[in-house]
């Protein structure tokens, strides 16, 4: 789902953990999520607890980069719901092999909760590589009318005062009804507590046509959707999301990275790509395991 495809990481590889014609600018939501509402109103679209294994390899390198391997692995699980809040894992394990055959090993854990309402959000992001001590990125951020306020612990304490923005699970939410009610193109600020935690970024989300039958999905995809009856039954969207800095230059920016994937309307993600312009990556989902939908209290 689309807080699958957060920035969680320090970037390279691992920012993969980082996530649609007319224009939809979503200024009402993003008001609304920046006042702290009292109460949040149920989504239309709820996203289902679900444990994801995907398989990722490199797809692309230009001859500048030294690169000549990456694979690994990324877990995703994300468990609870739109009235008690989501608690979001995702880990990584990649070997990154250069052009000179030597190998890294990067492992990276994130870990997150979020609640729609009021609108909070703590991240914990722990890195680990062959040839550096663990990094850690530990915080929290909250939404209020004036933007987004961020206290950080690790791996130094600060306060940081950003503009406004939607945090991951908020913006998945809008993304899956943007898609749901035929919308092409979702523009949102999103703080995903990613890098350094310490800044906003502006994306794009273009979003493409409901489509069943689980469109290009490999055969060992199809054989981990057996876990979910019906998923072939259920539409999906083609998605790309672009992530720009808030202080890039005048004219066209490049965007950072480029995340695609495609999203069943409750959440789940297969076939996946990220891209960072001078080399991107593929991930394939292997495993998936869903449980049901809680419950929450009638308005």
């Amino acid at each position: 789902m689309p807080s699958f495809a957060c920035r969680s990481g320090s970037g390279g590889a691992l920012g993969a953990a980082h996530s649609a014609g007319w224009l939809v600018t979503l200024l009402a939501p993003l008001l609304a999520i920046g006042a702290a509402p009292a109460s949040a109103a149920a989504p239309d679209h709820p996203l289902a607890p679900h444990r994801a294994v995907y398989d990722l390899s490199v797809s692309r390198v230009e001859a500048s980069v030294s690169i000549l391997s990456i694979t690994g692995t990324l877990v995703y699980e994300i468990e609870g719901s739109w009235c008690d809040g989501y608690t979001v894992t995702t880990t990584f394990q990649i070997v990154t092999v250069d052009r000179e055959g030597q190998s890294t090993r990067t492992g990276l854990r994130a870990s997150t909760f979020e609640t729609l309402s009021p609108p909070e959000f703590s991240f914990l992001n722990q890195t680990v590589t062959d040839t550096a001590d663990e990094l850690l990125v530990q915080g929290q951020a909250t939404g209020t009318p004036a933007g987004t306020v961020v206290e950080l612990e690790k791996p130094v304490g600060a306060h940081l005062e950003l503009p406004r923005a939607v945090f991951p699970s908020q913006h998945a939410h809008l993304l899956l009804d943007a898609g749901a009610e035929g919308e092409r193109v979702l523009e949102a600020p999103m703080f995903d507590g990613g890098g350094a935690a310490d800044e906003v970024f502006d994306t794009t989300t273009v979003i493409g046509p409901g489509t069943t039958g689980l469109p290009g999905a490999t055969d060992r995809e199809t054989r981990a959707f057996g876990s979910l009856p019906g998923a072939a039954d259920m539409p999906s969207y083609a998605v790309s999301i672009s992530y720009f800095r808030q202080d890039a230059q005048a004219g066209e920016p490049l965007p950072e990275q480029v995340i695609g994937f495609r999203l069943l309307g409750n959440g789940v993600v297969y076939a996946a790509s990220f891209d960072y312009g001078q080399y991107a990556l593929g991930g394939r989902l292997t495993e998936l395991r869903v449980d049901p939908v809680p419950e929450c209290p009638a308005e």
